[in-house]
């Protein structure tokens, strides 16, 4: 199955960080919300979901590698990989949007009409003061009409929180 490749991403990402010359760790970034807002499609199928996601160490002018997987209550699962942009407003908030690719296996949940899946995301969060972040993630997932087929998307929105970094982490 193709998800397989990205979820090695993942626990090698997540293995592999803090050590060797990064200058901060990998950031777990974990939420639960609700999957399919969609409005106006027929086919909706709401349910709860998580998701987590593990923001690589290194970074370029703010760009950063990101991996994740997100599932929901009927069965639906999306496994990714991509970028983000993390650009903080402030000491405190940050605003972070994300692009990445990966697989989606339906489920009981909607047909997105094709397993390659695109999904763009935009994050707002605040920086507590145990350098944790609390924030809300929005997120759209399509297939960019591959295969000609059904293309209906979905919409989620998600609460999410970062434990905090090690002390001494650049860049928060």
């Amino acid at each position: 199955m193709r998800l397989v490749g990205v979820e090695v991403l993942l626990v090698l990402l997540l293995a592999t960080s803090g050590g060797g010359s990064t200058r901060r760790p990998t950031d777990l970034v974990v939420g639960i919300g609700a999957d399919d807002l969609s409005i106006g499609h027929a086919t909706r199928k709401r349910a709860a979901a998580v998701l987590v996601e593990a923001w690589a160490p290194t970074s370029w002018r703010r760009f950063r590698p990101l991996v994740g997987v997100q599932a929901n209550r009927r069965g639906a699962v999306l496994a990714y990989g991509g970028g983000l942009y993390d650009l903080p407003i402030g000491p405190r908030v940050a605003v972070t949007p994300s692009l990445a690719a990966g697989g989606y296996v339906a489920g009981r949940g909607r047909d997105l009409g094709h397993t390659a899946e695109f999904r763009t995301a935009i994050q707002v969060s605040y920086r507590l003061p145990d350098e944790s972040r609390l924030g809300v993630q929005a997120q759209h997932v399509s297939n960019a009409n591959l295969g000609g087929g059904n293309n209906m998307g979905a919409e989620s929105l998600f609460l999410t929180w970062s434990p905090s970094r090690s002390r001494g982490a650049a860049g928060r």
